[in-house]
């Protein structure tokens, strides 16, 4: 089974969201990595649980009309 990690970024942090409402999103807490760094939270999944896909949502680019691509 392929696992694809989902993560969201805004203001350079990863965040979790609550049902959609982007604007109430809030630091992200896990229990595999106590990085709010995207490159770190990244780095620590790969090595604790073998993902080695990601879907990076850039919510700045996001809220801004832009293109999630990079």
């Amino acid at each position: 089974m392929r696992v694809i990690a989902a993560i969201d970024i805004l203001n350079g942090q990863v965040v979790r969201g609550l049902s959609g409402i982007r604007e109430s999103y809030k630091p992200l807490i896990s229990k595999v990595s106590k990085a709010i760094a995207p490159f770190e939270l990244i780095m620590e999944m790969r090595e604790a649980l073998g993902i080695t896909d990601f879907y990076i949502a850039d919510l700045d680019a996001i809220l801004a009309g832009q293109k999630n691509e990079r």
